[in-house]
């Protein structure tokens, strides 16, 4: 097992065994959309969460503050 507790074995896994994953993102600016969105464009299942509910209600309505995102 992994220093982190996390274990994946890769070798295991074969073409069209791909399972979702269930990732909760903590914080919506920068570096948490691009981790939460590069990881729902692959299939995974993605929650946000951010104490500005401002944050939250803009990517609800599909926008983001600050730089420019296009949200997929």
């Amino acid at each position: 097992m992994g220093r982190g507790g996390l274990h994946c074995d890769y070798g295991e896994m074969s073409e069209g065994s791909f399972q979702p994953l269930k990732v909760a993102i903590i914080g919506t600016g920068y570096v948490g959309l691009m981790t939460g969105v590069s990881s729902a464009y692959m299939d995974h299942r993605v929650v946000g969460v951010d104490r500005d509910a401002s944050k939250i209600e803009l990517l609800r309505s599909g926008r983001s503050r600050g730089n420019p995102v296009r949200l997929l």
